[in-house]
C-alpha cells in the first residue's frame, strides 16, 4: 500500500478525465464554472478542493452505478459498491461519517427523514436529466448548513442548450457472477429553442437477477444460510421545464425513483421473504434574475416526500428440520422535507457577496405491526398522533475581496457566517474563514478554517419507545447538534497545459458526536449484569470524531494518443468517548453501554480506526487512443484495510458490536469505448478481470470477475 503511495505522488498523477485531441482538455479549469461558494467562479479559482464531473464524462467513463463513479475521485469512499446491485451504498467523504455529508439536486438537500440517522442510501440515485455533479470537500455548514461536516455533493440537472430537440441514450447489460445478469439504461431527451424556453426528460432503470448476497461463514452461528438470490428492479423518471433568457432563469422539476430490493436479515442470515419497496418523489424550483452585471436575486425551493415499506413473510430458517421462523413484519416508513430560501448575489469594486435566508421543515412517521406465530403475540407501532417534525430558520453571508497583486495574479480575502435557529435545539451560529492566492493564471494556493453542524434525525430525537422498567425513552429531545471545526489547506496547479495537479491536508473535530447506547442498572459490576438489568436503549452525545488527513492528484498528458491519472487519499480517524459528555438527566445514571463497540462509559475511551473506511485509498487510470475513433481504459484501485464491525453475543447481556479488521484489496479493470459515428459508440469492460476475492463489509458477497457491455446513441 505505502509502495502504492509513494508511485502516485513520483508520478503526480490524479483525477481521472479523459483526453482529448490536444491539452485544450486542462484548460477547462480555467473555463468551467462551479458554485462551491454559491458564487459562480472557475473551478481553477474556487478556494475550495472541488470535482466537476460531467455528462460526458457519464458516457465514456466505465462504471455501473452513481457510487462506482464518485468512487474514482480522491477522498470518497462508498461501501456496497461492488457488491449485489441495490445493496445499501453509503458514501463518506473525508472519513466524515456517513450521515455528515449533504447529497443535494439542483442545491435541495436529499432527505430521507424516517431512517435512524438520515443517512441517503445512494443505490437510489441515477444520472437521469443530469448535467454535472460538484464534489466539494470539507465543512460547508455555513453555506448550506446541516450535514455538510464532511463536505457537499450537488446533482445539477440539465437545462438550456442550444435549439432543436436532443436526446441521448446509454444503454448497458452485464453479469456479475454465475448465473447473473443486471442491464442499466438511461434515456435523456430534450427541446429547446432560440426564446429561452427548454423541456428536459430523463428515465433509468436497472433491473438486476443478483447472487446470493450473503456469505456462508462455514458454521451458520451467524444465522440461516440458505441459497437464494437476490434481485434488484429500479425505475427513475424526471422532467424539468424552464425558461432562461434575457437574465432570467426560471424552472421547475420533478423526478421520481421507485425501487424493489431482495434483502437479508444482516451478516451471513438469509431471508428468502424479506422485500424493501422504496418510493421518493422530488419537486424542485427557482426563478432568478440579473438585474445587472452586479447584483443578481433568487427563490429556489424544493419539496420530498420518501416511503419505505419493510416486508418480511414468514421464512425458513432451517432446512433439517424443515422450521419457519412464524413471524410476520409489515412497516412502513415515511418522511417528507420542505424548503424555501431567497438569495442575492452582488458586487461592487473588488467585493463580492452572497446573502440569503430561508426555512426547512422535516417530518417523519412510521406504522409497523409485527405478528409473532409462535406465541399468538402482536405488536403495533403507530407515531401518527406524535406529529413528529422539526423547523430551522437560517440566513448566511460571505463575502469576498479579491486584490490583484500583477496580471493575473490575486488575493482572495473570503470569510462567511451562518445563524440558525432549531425548533428543537436552539440557535447556534457557524462561520468560515477562506483565503486564497492566486501565484500565478494557473495556480491557486488557498486555506479554509470553519465550523459546521449536524442537527440530529427525527428518529434520534423523538422515537417514543420507551423501556416499561425505567420508562426512559429511544428518543432524545435533548441531544445537541453535532458540530466541527476544519482546518484545511491546498494547492491546485495547472503546468504547460499538460499537468494538473492538486493538494489539500486538513484536520476535523466534530464534539458531540451521536450514537445509540443499551443502559443498565447503576451500582453492579459490568461482569455481574444480566438481561433483568437492562433499563432501555437511547440516543447520546458521547465524545469526539477526529479525522486528519491529506488527499493528492493530478493527470499527465503524455501525448494526444496517452494520458495517466490517479489520486490518492489518507484519512486517520478515532473515536473519543467522554462520560462527561453523557446526558445523566435523560440516563437516569444508568450505565451506559455503546451498541457500536460494546463499550461501557465509565471511563474515558478512545477507539482508532472508522468503521467500514479505509484510511487509504489510491486510484490510477491511464487512457490511450490510437487512433480518433478508439481509446482503451485501465483502472486501478487500491484500498487499504479498515476495521469493520460483526454482532458479538459476548458484549454484554444483550451483546453489542464486535471489531475485526477487512483486508486491503487492488481490483484491475479494463475497458474500451469505440466511436462507430458521430451518435453510436459502443463499450466493453472487465471489471475485477483477476478475479480478486475480497470483502467491504462482513457477511456479504462482493462481485467477482465481471463483464459489461454498452451502447451510447446521440440525437
Amino acid at each position: 500500500m505505502q509502495k502504492s503511495i509513494f508511485v502516485v505522488a513520483a508520478m503526480i498523477i490524479s483525477s481521472p478525465l479523459l483526453a482529448q485531441e490536444d491539452s485544450s482538455r486542462f484548460k477547462q479549469l480555467n473555463e468551467v464554472e462551479v458554485i462551491a461558494t454559491r458564487t459562480e467562479k472557475k473551478v481553477l479559482d474556487a478556494p475550495k478542493s472541488v470535482t466537476v464531473i460531467t455528462s460526458k464524462d457519464f458516457q465514456q467513463l466505465p462504471y455501473t452505478s452513481v457510487a462506482d463513479l464518485l468512487g474514482r475521485y480522491e477522498g470518497v469512499f462508498a461501501t456496497g459498491n461492488f457488491q449485489n446491485p441495490g445493496s445499501l451504498q453509503y458514501l463518506f467523504l473525508r472519513g466524515a461519517d456517513a450521515r455528515q455529508t449533504l447529497i443535494m439536486v439542483d442545491g435541495v438537500r436529499l432527505s430521507d427523514a424516517a431512517t435512524p440517522d438520515n443517512t441517503i442510501d445512494l443505490s437510489e440515485l441515477s444520472l437521469a436529466n443530469v448535467e454535472r455533479i460538484e464534489i466539494v470537500r470539507g465543512s460547508q455548514g455555513t453555506l448550506y448548513g446541516s450535514s455538510a461536516i464532511g463536505g457537499s455533493i450537488n446533482i445539477i440537472t440539465k437545462k438550456f442548450t442550444k435549439p432543436g430537440f436532443t436526446g441521448n441514450a446509454n444503454l448497458q447489460a452485464g453479469s456479475f457472477g454465475d448465473k447473473t445478469f443486471a442491464t442499466n439504461n438511461l434515456v435523456d431527451i430534450g427541446y429547446s429553442n432560440a426564446s429561452g424556453i427548454y423541456a428536459k426528460a430523463g428515465y433509468s432503470n436497472t433491473i438486476s437477477n443478483g447472487f446470493n448476497a450473503t456469505v456462508n461463514n462455514g458454521t451458520n452461528n451467524g444465522g440461516y444460510q440458505g441459497n437464494e438470490r437476490d434481485d434488484f428492479n429500479k425505475h427513475d423518471v424526471s422532467a424539468k421545464l424552464g425558461y432562461d433568457k434575457n437574465g432570467w432563469d426560471a424552472y421547475a422539476s420533478y423526478s421520481r425513483v421507485q425501487q424493489k430490493a431482495d434483502i437479508d436479515d444482516g451478516a451471513y442470515k438469509d431471508d428468502e421473504n424479506h422485500v424493501i419497496h422504496y418510493n421518493r418523489d422530488l419537486y424542485a424550483y427557482g426563478i432568478g434574475k440579473n438585474i445587472n452585471k452586479d447584483l443578481s436575486l433568487k427563490f429556489l425551493g424544493g419539496y420530498t416526500n420518501t416511503s419505505r415499506k419493510d416486508n418480511d413473510d414468514s421464512s425458513v430458517i432451517s432446512t433439517n428440520p424443515l422450521t419457519y421462523d412464524a413471524s410476520v413484519l409489515a412497516s412502513e416508513y415515511t418522511g417528507k422535507y420542505f424548503s424555501n430560501e431567497v438569495q442575492a448575489n452582488f458586487s461592487f469594486n473588488k467585493f463580492s457577496f452572497v446573502a440569503g435566508a430561508g426555512v426547512t421543515t422535516e417530518k417523519m412517521n412510521v406504522n409497523s405491526s409485527l405478528f409473532i406465530r409462535t406465541f399468538n403475540y402482536t405488536a403495533i407501532t403507530k407515531y401518527d398522533t406524535l406529529g413528529i417534525h422539526s423547523r430551522t430558520a437560517f440566513a448566511y453571508t460571505r463575502g469576498d475581496w479579491n486584490i490583484p497583486f500583477s496580471q493575473g495574479r490575486f488575493v482572495n480575502l473570503g470569510a462567511g457566517l451562518r445563524f440558525s435557529n432549531h425548533s428543537q435545539f436552539g440557535n447556534f451560529v457557524t462561520f468560515e474563514i477562506n483565503p486564497s492566492v492566486k501565484t500565478s493564471e494557473t495556480s491557486l494556493i488557498y486555506a479554509n478554517f470553519s465550523k459546521g453542524f449536524n442537527a440530529p434525525s427525527l428518529y434520534q430525537q423523538f422515537a417514543p419507545e420507551s423501556d416499561f422498567t425505567s420508562g426512559i425513552t429511544r428518543g432524545n429531545n435533548s441531544l445537541k447538534a453535532e458540530r466541527s471545526f476544519t482546518a484545511e489547506v491546498g494547492v491546485k496547479s495547472i503546468v504547460e497545459n499538460i499537468i494538473t495537479f492538486n493538494l489539500s491536508i486538513y484536520h476535523n473535530e466534530v464534539d458531540n458526536f451521536i450514537d445509540y447506547a443499551y443502559l443498565w442498572e447503576k451500582n453492579k459490576p459490568v461482569g455481574l449484569l444480566n438481561y433483568l438489568d437492562y433499563r432501555g436503549d437511547v440516543y447520546l452525545n458521547t465524545g469526539k470524531l477526529l479525522t486528519t488527513g491529506f488527499e493528492i492528484g493530478s493527470q499527465i498528458l503524455f501525448s494526444p494518443k496517452f494520458e495517466v491519472s490517479a489520486n490518492a487519499s489518507i484519512n486517520i480517524g478515532r473515536l473519543q468517548y467522554d462520560p462527561s459528555a453523557i446526558d445523566t438527566a435523560k440516563t437516569q445514571g444508568y450505565q451506559v453501554q455503546l451498541y457500536a463497540n460494546g463499550a461501557f462509559l465509565n471511563t474515558s475511551t478512545e477507539v482508532k480506526g472508522l468503521v467500514r473506511r479505509p484510511s487509504t485509498i489510491v486510484n490510477v487510470n491511464a487512457t490511450y487512443k490510437p487512433v480518433k475513433q478508439l481509446r482503451f481504459l485501465l483502472d486501478i484501485r487500491t484500498t487499504g484495510k479498515r476495521p469493520d464491525v460483526f454482532y458479538d453475543p459476548n458484549l454484554g447481556p444483550f451483546g453489542a458490536l464486535g471489531r475485526n479488521t477487512i483486508k486491503g484489496y487492488t481490483l484491475t479493470n479494463l475497458a474500451g469505448y469505440y466511436i462507430i459515428s458521430k451518435n453510436i459508440a459502443v463499450s466493453l469492460q472487465f471489471n475485477n478481470i483477476f478475479g480478486k476475492d475480497y470483502s467491504d463489509i462482513n457477511g456479504f458477497r462482493n462481485r467477482g470477475r465481471n463483464v459489461w457491455v454498452g451502447l451510447n446513441l446521440g440525437l
